[in-house]
């Protein structure tokens, strides 16, 4: 069933196109030009106004108590130890290898990363079903966003060096938190 649903988020990623330059942002997945994609103005997608969806308040949710989810203690969702879902060796997830996952030179699938104050920070390219590539608005590779196998997204740098994680925030996108349950910003 988590498999499933995992495929169903990963799907619905799919319909989100992002062309090869990280500045033509449609406008209704610009939070400057939508409102309900914008914690700022939406307090059901901001974690600071809605306790169930952020990880300080809801143990489920934060990988320092839930071990299924936290990838220093579960080593399936870490790609230093699973090869599977580390670019490093596994060629089809890695984009240096894969030109079809590449945004600088191909139309790719994914989400767009944003700051708490709405500016763009980044981008995620999907790979397979349980990766996505990490980028800088610059398009330089910062790393990768694995499956938790819970609906949300561990975020590690290219030494697979674990750095924060993505969660669910109610409005078919992800809110960005550091290690420590920060918030730090959101996709669209």
């Amino acid at each position: 069933m988590k498999k499933l649903t995992q495929i169903s988020i990963i799907t619905a990623l799919c319909l989100h196109t992002l062309m090869g330059v990280s500045q033509n942002i449609p406008t209704s997945r610009d939070p400057k030009y939508n409102a309900t994609i914008n914690p700022k103005y939406n307090a059901t997608i901001n974690p600071t106004y809605n306790a169930t969806i952020n990880p300080k308040y809801n143990a489920t949710i934060n990988p320092k108590y839930n071990a299924t989810i936290n990838p220093e203690d579960n080593a399936t969702i870490n790609p230093k130890y699973n090869a599977t879902i580390n670019p490093k060796y596994n060629a089809t997830i890695n984009p240096k290898y894969n030109a079809t996952i590449d945004p600088k030179i191909s139309s790719t699938e994914g989400l767009f990363l944003f700051g708490q104050g709405g500016e763009l920070t980044g981008l995620l390219v999907v790979a397979n079903e349980f990766v996505m590539n990490w980028y800088s608005p610059n398009l330089e590779i910062l790393g990768t966003a694995v499956s938790n196998g819970d609906g949300g997204f561990n975020l590690f740098n290219e030494d697979g060096d674990w750095q924060g994680y993505l969660l669910k925030n109610g409005n078919g996108n992800y809110n960005m938190f550091d290690k420590n349950g920060v918030w730090i910003g959101f996709t669209t």
